[in-house]
């Protein structure tokens, strides 16, 4: 702080500092949103089982399961940094966890239906789209402080379009025997 005239005024240096701070605490936060997402999509997984009335030591929530949670987070962190670093010179750590946030809407609806490298696909698509749904809202004239429609709703819908696409039995056994994807031959 510079005391000049009573007041605390700060340094032209300080508000930069303090930036970095807070670029520290959204790397932290956007790490802890992972983290509950991995700890709510395990006990709702284990919930349906015990619903279901299986036996989970039968019936054990397969590995890709997992897998397919951070690995979309982050291809989409990833993805958004690098579309940022092309457009704009510079990645940033808002961008990076924006893009994380967005490949977990993404997988969201595709959460036990497609395996890991669809998922490390959809990840990477929902960074690159919804950054650039993120940097359309100016063109389009919308308020959108947070990004919630560019990020959620965006990342969202294309998570529902591409589970369509790459859903497999692999996964999970359920459709009677029928394929379940586009790419595995369903409808």
């Amino acid at each position: 702080f510079c005391h000049v005239g009573g007041a605390p005024k700060f340094r032209s240096a300080e508000p930069l500092s303090y930036f970095f701070f807070l670029a520290g605490f959204l790397a932290f936060f956007a790490a802890f949103v992972l983290a509950g997402f991995l700890a709510a999509f395990f006990f709702a997984m284990c919930g349906v089982l015990r619903l279901a009335r299986f036996n989970v030591q039968k019936h054990a929530v397969d590995p890709r399961y997992f897998v397919g949670l951070p690995v979309p987070a982050a291809a989409g962190a990833v993805a958004w940094a690098v579309y940022e670093w092309m457009t704009r010179g510079k990645p940033s750590v808002l961008g990076a966890a924006s893009g994380a946030v967005a490949g977990l809407v993404c997988i969201t609806p595709a959460a036990g239906f497609v395996n890991p490298m669809p998922a490390l696909v959809m990840g990477a698509v929902a960074g690159v789209v919804c950054a650039i749904a993120c940097t359309m809202k100016s063109k389009f004239g919308y308020d959108d402080a947070l990004d919630a429609f560019g990020v959620h709703g965006v990342g969202g819908t294309l998570g529902a379009i591409l589970t369509g696409v790459f859903a497999t039995r692999a996964c999970w056994d359920i459709g009677a025997g029928k394929p379940l994807g586009l790419l595995e031959g369903g409808t």
